[in-house]
């Protein structure tokens, strides 16, 4: 069952969340109950919350993002044989590719050596991957496309793409491809499939987070959504609420 709390903030979203988890609290079922939160939510800032609603000791949950969600499930399923890079290992891979294909790329090559270029157009993929943009849409994009500086622009980024993605391929995974091995994986965690979750601090999801969200809906019996939302439209500063009434939108789609 997927639910919505919403309204402006300072409303009482949060409260209600806690007092909403505190009745929900089995004693028979100490690890039956989710708080997911954005990932820069600290734990120690989840446990100052909870000690300031007069929960601490009497409930017992999970407070997860969707990483730490991840790796719960990993512990259950197991992840992937994959060694995990980092920000800077993926910088220097990113090095070698540009000098692997610089007499191919029309515009990207020479500016591969500028301040800042390679931790830039590793920000892009990033996004990319979490958009869960794949080459199969980057060449639909090319498709039609009459030369210009925007078509070699995006030959470059496929080309590169690509490449990036075969150098990770069965080798190594990034902090995005965290997500998409959650979404492998997720089917196969047993506890969700008791789950009870609440959702709060997020304005919107990237799509990666939507595909992981449709999947929770799928096992868990009930999940509960706070978002910051005023649903009156006759509201004069309505439009505060334009990207909160998209996400609110979408996932009750992926909700139907």
């Amino acid at each position: 069952m997927l639910r919505f709390i919403v309204g402006r903030a300072g409303s009482g979203k949060s409260h209600r969340i806690l007092k909403e988890m505190s009745a929900a609290y089995d004693n028979k079922k100490t690890d039956n109950l989710i708080l997911l939160i954005p990932e820069q939510y600290s734990l120690e800032a989840s446990a100052d919350f909870m000690d300031k609603m007069g929960q601490h000791g009497h409930i017992h949950m999970d407070v997860l993002s969707f990483k730490r969600l991840a790796h719960r499930v990993f512990e259950e399923t197991g992840a992937t044989d994959r060694v995990q890079i980092s920000e800077l290992g993926k910088t220097m891979l990113l090095r070698r590719i540009f000098e692997k294909h610089a007499a191919d790329l029309k515009v990207y090559g020479r500016m591969a050596g500028r301040s800042g270029f390679m931790e830039s157009f590793n920000r892009l993929i990033a996004e990319m991957k979490r958009a869960q943009v794949t080459e199969a849409d980057m060449e639909r994009q090319l498709e039609g496309l009459e030369d210009s500086l925007l078509r070699r622009k995006l030959e470059d980024v496929t080309t590169l793409y690509r490449a990036f993605n075969d150098q990770m391929a069965g080798a190594y995974f990034d902090d995005e491809d965290v997500l998409d091995l959650l979404i492998d994986k997720i089917d196969e965690a047993t506890f969700l499939k008791d789950m009870k979750i609440w959702i709060d601090g997020f304005n919107g999801f990237t799509q990666q987070e939507y595909v992981v969200l449709e999947k929770l809906m799928r096992h868990a019996p009930y999940m509960t959504i706070a978002l910051t939302y005023d649903p009156d439209r006759s509201a004069t500063d309505r439009d505060l609420f334009n990207s909160t009434e998209k996400t609110f939108k979408k996932v009750k789609r992926y909700g139907c």
